[in-house]
């Protein structure tokens, strides 16, 4: 269900017991548990609903461990609260705080990880630092002695990514290798063994990996090839080998190979293999993995029933294909009708959205569906708050309805409560939501039918977010609108539009794509470049945490 009174959130995390939210503007939310005051608002009473942590602006990312919080600020500070019998706050004391302090003597902070009760952070020089519970040898330093301050790991130079388990600490370092220590009683370390280590070591049989993430019991990497290689417990098969089995080295997720596209959901994900043949696992609550079933797997299973697969997309819990001859088919949650089969019952198996032929796009938001048809009319179904679904209401859809008084559309796309479509004669279309100006009208009013964004033509790309959007020129130039409170747009400012503006720095572009607060363009040189919020790395420059004025060149 949806959390109420939450909006514009670009980033969260979870503890044992209570939640984080960053907003776009900066600001931390939290509810949940707070007997050790891990909720920031010099309380300890539970909270059921979010409220605002006081005298926190310009976060950019959080991290929640069991009983205390993080936050990154823009400026590179680290700001802690909550338990700190461990000393996890890194105050150098012991003193539990019900109110935000900053960590001292730490400054370029770039991440941070959350265990149960230790904390990791990576400044922008690539140094590694820790302090906390240190009963597993989890803050690297070669004891088991706990630290009330922060102290730099040693050896682990040039770390780019880092995550925290239970009691055991991971780090990618910029050659690719992946370095584990601390707890390892289920082989959550990957060394081949269960003995605990006070010191990094580094995962034997891993290279060129670029992320890595930890559970409690468990860790993932993943390789810049797109092997996914997991270890540790795997009591509920999580680490999507097909088996129950712990792993005491890192064991490759199994059964995926020729991938030529992917789609993931909120914890879905869909992949298209050179033979047309569509695979899913993950999430099943809504059926949205295709199988019948509401079971989730832990590994890739092919979508039966389906194939010959030229097109997909996922919503938050549901999924869209199209096939050869042109039929589109969906499947999972379908309670505000994103099915399009004139009901709101979840399917747990593909059906063809009846009336829709012709198909050559489809693109899915959270809650609504879009297709376009060879003849270049647009269609639209599901949620319709906010016009989303462009037919003049505020209606929701259970069955596609045709986009009035558009034709010669050749491409769409949706944010997640407003949609965009191209013409052919390169004019772009928008309506929905337009809180942040992303319709690009020079207003900030919803619209409940399509309206020409003016002062654009030539256009070949569109991408949306979820309060901005973007879209390249034939002159290769990227031209954005909307919310710019992350540099979304990519302008140099953090000053938001409600009209286009050309992003700076860049020429060339052939497409783009947006995220909640960050935005992609891949040039014609093969480039790909990105800007804007980069709380969890979304980015790609190995420094997540970093707000990203000037575009980036990330990789061909």
């Amino acid at each position: 269900m949806q959390v109420p009174g939450l909006t514009g959130v670009v980033s969260v995390s979870a503890g044992y017991g209570h939640s984080l939210a960053v907003r776009y503007d900066g600001t931390v939310w939290a509810w949940g548990y707070n007997q050790y005051s891990q909720l920031g608002d010099n309380t300890t009473t539970n909270r059921s609903v979010p409220m605002q942590v006081p005298g926190l602006t310009g976060v950019v990312s959080v991290a929640a461990g069991s009983y205390h919080s993080l936050a990154v600020r823009s400026d590179g500070t680290v700001w802690a609260w909550g338990d700190n019998n461990y000393g996890q706050l890194g105050d150098g004391s012991t003193t539990r705080r019900s109110a935000p302090i900053q960590v001292p003597g730490l400054t370029g902070v770039v991440s941070v990880a959350v265990g149960s009760y230790h904390s990791l952070a990576i400044r922008s020089d690539g140094t590694l630092w820790a302090w906390g519970s240190n009963q597993y040898g989890q803050l690297g330093d070669g004891s088991t002695t706990n630290r009330a301050a922060p102290l730099q790991v040693p050896g682990m130079a040039g770390s780019v990514s880092v995550a925290a388990g239970y009691g055991h600490s991971l780090s990618v370092r910029s050659d690719g290798t992946t370095w584990a220590w601390g707890y390892n009683s289920y082989g959550q370390l990957g060394d081949g063994t269960t003995a605990d280590r006070y010191a990094p070591l580094q995962v034997p049989g891993l290279a060129g990996v670029v992320s890595v993430s930890a559970g409690a019991d468990h860790s993932l990497a993943v390789r810049s090839d797109g092997a996914l290689w997991a270890w540790g417990s795997n009591a509920s098969g999580q680490l999507g080998d097909g088996s129950r089995l712990s792993r005491h080295g890192p064991v490759q997720v199994q059964g995926l190979n020729g991938v030529v596209a992917v789609a993931a959901g909120s914890s879905h994900s869909l992949a298209v293999r050179s033979d047309g043949a569509l695979w899913a696992w993950g999430s099943n609550q809504y059926g949205q993995r295709g199988d019948g079933a509401t079971n989730n797997h832990s590994v890739p299973e092919q979508v039966q029933g389906l194939s010959r697969v030229v097109a997909m997309a996922s919503g938050s819990n549901h999924s869209l294909a199209v096939r050869h001859d042109g039929t589109v088919w969906a499947w999972g949650d379908n309670s505000s009708g994103q099915m399009g089969d004139g009901t709101t019952i979840d399917r747990y198996a593909p059906l063809q959205v009846p009336g829709l032929s012709g198909i050559v796009a489809v693109t899915a938001s959270a809650y609504n569906s879009l297709a376009v048809r060879s003849d270049g009319t647009v269609w639209a179904w599901g949620n319709n708050a906010y016009g989303q679904v462009g037919d003049g209401t505020t209606t929701t859809r259970s069955s596609p309805v045709q986009v009035p008084g558009l034709s010669g559309v050749m491409a769409v796309a949706a944010g997640t409560f407003h949609s965009l479509a191209m013409r052919y004669d390169g004019t772009i279309w928008a309506w929905g939501s337009n809180s942040g100006g992303q319709l690009g009208d020079g207003t900030t009013a919803d619209r409940y039918a399509p309206v020409l964004v003016p002062g654009l033509s030539g256009a070949v790309a569109v991408g949306a977010g979820t309060y901005h959007s973007l879209a390249v020129r034939s002159d290769g130039a990227i031209w954005a609108w909307g919310n710019n409170s992350n540099n979304d747009l990519g302008d140099g400012t953090t000053t938001s539009r409600s009209s286009p503006v050309q992003s700076q720095g860049l020429s060339g572009g052939t497409d783009v794509s947006a995220g909640a607060s960050h935005s992609l363009a891949m040039r014609s040189d093969g480039t790909v470049w990105a800007w804007g919020y980069n709380g969890i790395g979304q980015i790609g420059n190995g420094l997540p945490g970093s707000l990203t004025i000037a575009v980036r060149s990330l990789l061909y």
